[in-house]
């Protein structure tokens, strides 16, 4: 039924997730990770919606992290490629987002089920993109660990935290230096 309340705010939600996106690629700029953070709970609200909202889904988004400039669209696309190449249904392995500041890191990790179908036609082009994006912004001394173990995916990203305000001030520096 498209005249559903909940048609109305999957319409909204998707709208804004474009928005944001759009907006994201076009900047090229570090955004807020709480504004990131925002969309993923948008793309959660509307995978819920379809799965009847009993997706086994636990988010850990601490309020350390959302002010933290970052580029855009790494935490999107770990996300997005839980519901594209995981099982969500699984409710022994479940869905865990957590992004939080941890030993003077920021930490982005996800875990959940794979989907064997899905797995055997992954080419890992998201992941790899992700890993070039954040070593091209923050140098060669972030983690990414992608990993596979008993029947789960597990994502964790970590970035010194230093280096994350190094570059947003070397940004700046170079903004503000006379042509």
């Amino acid at each position: 039924h498209f005249d559903s309340p909940e048609a109305g705010e999957a319409i909204m939600a998707l709208s804004a997730m474009m928005r944001y996106a759009v907006d994201a690629n076009e900047s090229g700029e570090y955004i807020k990770l709480g504004d990131e953070m925002e969309q993923v709970d948008k793309l959660i609200y509307l995978y819920q919606l379809r799965k009847n909202m009993e997706l086994p889904i636990i988010t850990d988004f601490s309020e350390a992290a959302m002010e933290i400039r970052f580029i855009p669209l790494v935490l999107m696309t770990l996300v997005e490629n839980i519901f594209k190449h995981g099982n969500v249904t699984d409710t022994q392995i479940g869905i865990f987002i957590s992004v939080r500041v941890e030993n003077e890191q920021l930490v982005i990790e996800t875990l959940n089920a794979l989907n064997i179908q899905s797995h055997r036609n992954s080419t890992r082009s998201g992941l790899k993109n992700i890993r070039q994006r954040l070593q091209f912004a923050y140098g060669k001394d972030i983690d990414c660990n992608f990993t596979e173990a008993e029947g789960a995916f597990r994502a964790i990203v970590s970035i010194p935290l230093n280096r994350i305000t190094h570059q947003e001030q070397r940004k700046l520096l170079l903004q503000t230096q006379p042509n």
